[in-house]
């Protein structure tokens, strides 16, 4: 099996850390930097509508501001 060598594993690191998201960042950090599931919940909560749903352009796909079912259940994804 192929693996990224350490600088190219680096140069991704850095590239999400300028580039990303904070959600993607958020999500980056708990899983490999032993970051917290309460910040990536903050950072989730960004995308949640009044309704309960989510929206807001968190499927980057979907920039829909309001609720929609495949965006909400990619909230549940996350």
């Amino acid at each position: 099996m192929k693996q990224l060598t350490k600088q190219a594993y680096n140069q991704a690191v850095a590239y999400l850390k300028r580039e990303a998201r904070p959600l993607e960042q958020t999500l980056f950090a708990y899983h490999f930097e032993g970051g917290s599931a309460a910040d990536v919940l903050e950072a989730l909560a960004a995308f949640q509508n009044a309704d309960g749903g989510f929206g807001h352009g968190l499927e980057p796909d979907i920039r829909l501001a309001d609720s929609s079912v495949i965006t909400t259940t990619i909230a549940f994804q996350t």
